[in-house]
């Protein structure tokens, strides 16, 4: 799947609904432009544009093309902007590559989720939150 996803100029997602999506962030880690509908579950790895605050974990968002859920016509706009501005393409990818290499580690985050585990089932109070 990765070497498929790095041969992809674009990666589109048109859910109505999801949490993390997997295929999301492993298309961010392999360098497919997202092009996915503007959902919550979306939305807390991905924006439309470039944050201001590189130093706030709830900035440290990708780029992606988004569009409303259930608009075709959106949807197909945002493929459009993914294939004709190559210089926006090039900052998303990066900035893609960034976040999933700062959020996105499947160790870390699995190490932090077991931490919490741990502390719930011995009365702890939860670890401090990481920079996944």
């Amino acid at each position: 799947m990765a070497s498929w996803l790095a041969r992809a100029e674009v990666y589109v997602s048109a859910s109505h609904s999801d949490s993390t999506s997997q295929s999301l962030l492993e298309a961010m880690a392999a360098g497919a432009l997202p092009v996915v509908s503007d959902i919550e579950g979306n939305r807390e790895w991905v924006g439309y544009g470039e944050p201001a605050d590189e130093g706030d974990r709830r900035t440290l968002v990708g780029i992606a093309g988004m569009f409303p859920p259930g608009d075709a016509g959106a949807l197909a706009t945002a493929i459009e902007h993914a294939l004709a501005d190559a210089e926006w393409v090039e900052r998303a990818r990066a900035r893609n590559a960034a976040v999933i290499a700062a959020r996105g580690d499947w160790h870390a985050n699995l190490g932090r989720i077991e931490a919490c585990f741990d502390a719930l089932a011995q009365g702890r109070a939860l670890p401090p939150a990481g920079p996944a």
